[in-house]
């Protein structure tokens, strides 16, 4: 089985509630995002050879592929290793929380259902598994997401549709700092671990964070206010977890200052991007 000529463009993505305390069954709210993306193309041949461009990347692109293999012989085919010509173009920054992992994964996946036909529940687990590449174990919420295509609401490895009358006013700001996402979930276990009250309390807040945000997202028109407030207790939990860098707190404080209804950090924490809900 060869893979044949493909092309594919999917979005990046942005949390508003749910990270990290989802692992342990709390529910998230999760968007697509409305300008960062991801495309692939293959143009195959029949040099033998597989050159990648990707502006950086490329090995682990080729681990992708062979984890992809791996993956289609569980399912009782062989995939021949493809030749020709692999592009990826990407204006998702890498370990900003908005999603590049997944929606590299997502895309390398729907290049393989495109032989493997895959019906949805395998292409969300195949692009889970892909991803169990970057993070450990992946909870999924970032693949459900950009699976999608829309807002969903992920608990406990499923998701719904959150379906938007009315799309509020989302804005992203770049916090200048990294930090890698397994140090992120290290950090956060470290805690649930010290401090398991805490911790319990911390996950019923950002559960709660995410069931108001959903259902300021579901009003029509929105519930600014719920939305803002579920966004507030989730920036809160970052900070006890120490997750909320000094860097993000002083941008956070400026857009308030600007005027923003809610600012948060979204992804693992620790740096990345900062959204920002506007009236």
């Amino acid at each position: 089985m060869r893979l044949a000529d493909f092309e594919c463009r999917v979005p990046g993505k942005f949390v508003l509630s749910g990270e990290h305390s989802v692992l342990r069954g709390s529910g998230a709210v999760v968007l697509p995002h409305p300008e960062a993306a991801l495309s692939l193309k293959f143009l195959p041949s029949e040099t033998g050879e597989l050159k990648i461009d990707s502006h950086g990347g490329a090995e682990a692109i080729r681990l992708l592929i062979e984890k992809g293999r791996d993956l289609a012989r569980a399912l009782g085919a062989e995939v021949v290793p493809p030749s020709g010509e692999l592009k990826l173009e990407s204006t998702i920054p890498v370990g900003a929380g908005l999603g590049s992992s997944a929606a590299l994964c997502v895309s390398v996946m729907k290049w393989f259902s495109q032989v493997l036909k895959l019906d949805s529940s395998q292409e969300f687990s195949f692009a889970r598994s892909l991803e169990n590449q970057f993070h450990g174990t992946s909870s999924g919420m970032d693949v459900a997401a950009v699976l999608a295509g829309v807002p969903v609401f992920f608990q406990r490895g499923e998701w719904q549709p959150v379906v938007v009358p009315t799309a509020p006013r989302f804005s992203f700001h770049d916090t200048g700092v990294r930090a890698k996402t397994s140090e992120c979930v290290s950090r956060v276990s470290e805690f649930v671990r010290t401090y398991p009250s805490e911790a319990w309390i911390l996950d019923e807040r950002m559960s709660e964070a995410s069931r108001r945000i959903r259902a300021g997202l579901l009003a029509s028109p929105p519930d600014l206010a719920q939305i803002a407030l579920g966004m507030q207790t989730s920036q809160q939990c970052f900070e006890v977890w120490g997750l909320l860098p000094s860097e993000a707190q002083a941008k956070a404080t400026e857009l308030l200052q600007q005027g923003a209804l809610a600012v948060k950090l979204t992804g693992s924490g620790g740096g990345g991007f900062l959204v920002a809900l506007w009236g």
